[in-house]
């Protein structure tokens, strides 16, 4: 069992309490009701302590004489000893890895939190988060509607009914750990650790984006894959003004949903759009529209949004697809009470291990790591509120 600093920190505070009960014990004797309050405190204390008295031995840096049979160490060379010669106590007494061992050994974490995810991507922010109580969020959608009809007088009446299906919002940890020396921490130029946090920040955020527009399955499925999103396929060799109204007035997508629509393609896909013509002969793309929240200019007044999350390998070699809706229909999930940003975690004295061997032991080797981390689940609520053009090209 690993235990944080706040956890060690409120342990010790617990043996101090048990160690000035002991002290008041031959206070306590002169009165038989507080003797009896104290061999309770002093039995729920000990049964407090007792499932981690060997850590508290090793941790506290006081190492007592060890008993036979016992697995703690009585002093730190000892341990790094057993380190050194792959002594079976590191592999259990110091593990967190039930059953296989493991080569962790105690560790003290301190805590950061990073901001700055959202500068790299739009597609996570114009999703709608939903809080989760549960790792799994079971949502049913409407899948075939009910009929109504009209009869007339003493008639038979036909039954209807609508059809349901299930989706699920599941959370899953996006994560990316970094090692590196102390010295090119200490000796760099440059502020290593921000540096760092910065890059993961970004590619934290393009996947997030991934994800959302054209993951297929792994581990969720974008707008792209989605099964039930309205499809249009490009019509003749070359991308023309009637492949972006087709999409633009497609019938499968309701009107409420095309209201806050935005336009998300590939710069190559922009490229194609910029030269093309309405039927009076008119570029389709007009750079004196007006810029809405740092976007691109609009096309056919709905804001365009550029990304390279977006591949060419949906449809036919050599073409790419492009996606209109409204992005608020894709949720994303975070489990309730969550920090909304980045978990960074450093430490210096982990063991990064296999269920079978050693690969880097940070003490020893002078480096320290770094952990980022976010749990997040993303789910196409509404498929049918989106349209792809595939094909393009």
């Amino acid at each position: 069992m690993e235990f944080t600093k706040e956890q060690f920190d409120e342990l010790q505070k617990v043996k101090a309490l048990y160690e000035k009960e002991l002290a008041d014990k031959e206070v306590a004797k002169k009165d038989a009701i507080e003797m009896d309050r104290f061999e309770k405190m002093k039995a729920d204390i000990i049964a407090k302590i007792a499932p981690v008295q060997k850590r508290l031995e090793f941790v506290a840096g006081e190492p007592k004489e060890r008993k036979e049979g016992t697995d703690y160490c009585k002093s730190f060379g000892e341990f790094l000893h057993m380190v050194k010669t792959n002594d079976i106590r590191l592999k259990t007494a110091m593990s967190t890895t039930s059953g296989q061992g493991g080569y962790t050994i105690p560790q003290e974490w301190s805590k950061d939190i990073l901001n700055e995810m959202n500068n790299f991507a739009t597609a996570p922010q114009k999703c709608t988060v939903m809080n989760m109580s549960a790792p799994t969020l079971h949502i049913n959608s409407l899948l075939t509607d009910l009929t109504v009809a009209w009869s007339t007088e003493a008639t038979d009446k036909s039954t209807t009914k609508p059809t349901f299906s299930q989706a699920d919002l599941t959370l899953r940890y996006l994560y990316a750990i970094i090692t590196m020396t102390k010295e090119l921490s200490a000796d760099s130029l440059i502020d290593m650790s921000a540096f760092l946090k910065n890059l993961v920040a970004q590619n934290i955020a393009l996947e997030l984006e991934a994800q959302i527009l054209q993951a297929n399955a792994a581990p969720f499925t974008g707008i792209l894959n989605a099964v039930g999103v309205n499809a249009v396929a490009q019509v003749a060799g070359n991308l023309s003004y009637s492949d972006i109204t087709a999409v633009v007035n497609n019938t499968g997508q309701l009107e409420q949903y095309k209201k806050n629509a935005v336009w998300y393609m590939t710069r190559g896909a922009l490229n194609l759009v910029m030269n093309l013509k309405d039927l009076q002969n008119r570029p389709l793309f007009n750079m004196n529209n007006p810029v809405i929240d740092g976007s691109l200019p609009m096309i056919l007044n709905y804001p365009v949004n550029i990304s390279d999350q977006i591949t060419d390998t949906l449809s036919a070699a050599g073409s790419t697809s492009i996606v209109f809706g409204d992005l608020k229909n894709v949720w994303i999930g975070k489990k309730a009470g969550d920090p909304d940003a980045i978990d960074v975690l450093w430490t210096n004295t982990a063991i990064i291990s296999s269920s079978t061997s050693v690969t880097e032991n940070l003490f020893l080797a002078n480096k320290e790591a770094l952990r980022f981390e976010l749990r997040r689940g993303i789910l196409v609520a509404i498929p049918a509120a989106f349209v792809k053009l595939t094909g393009v090209k």
